[in-house]
């Protein structure tokens, strides 16, 4: 199993997500290589290196197949964005898992404790007053 990796993007104004280089480089992903988009059954958006069948003359997806352009972009289709509300102003985490990559949208909630009540916004990421008063105690 692959260690899970967890960074926070933004689309930007063409839908367009980065994929890290951490994680193009853990699942061997080329620039201008295809990858199949589509849902799961938690409504997460699914980011899969795209595998030919045998007759490399048929494709057959179960998503939507698009190229990772040269700096290491994928366009997210507008039908699954209007979908599941996310918009450029969104914040997504690409979670890397075995042999796929997760996108959501960020919740907000306490980067320790995962509580969603009480937060403090700090650089793009919450905390708790919990955990907060913890560090606070501990520094």
């Amino acid at each position: 199993m692959i260690e899970k990796l967890c960074v926070i993007r933004n689309l930007d104004d063409l839908g367009r997500i980065s994929i890290p280089s951490e994680l193009r480089k853990t699942y061997n992903l080329e620039m201008k290589e295809h990858i199949e988009i589509y849902l799961n059954k938690n409504n997460d958006i699914v980011l899969k290196k795209f595998k030919y069948p045998n007759d490399e003359n048929i494709v057959e997806a179960t998503g939507i197949v698009r190229r990772l352009d040269e700096l290491g972009r994928i366009v997210i289709p507008k039908a699954i964005l209007k979908n599941l509300c996310i918009n450029k102003e969104s914040m997504l985490q690409l979670i890397g898992g075995d042999n796929e990559i997760i996108v959501r949208e960020q919740k907000n909630n306490c980067i320790f404790c995962d509580r969603t009540n009480n937060l403090t916004k700090y650089k793009n990421r919450y905390v708790c007053q919990n955990c907060l008063n913890k560090l606070k105690s501990e520094y």
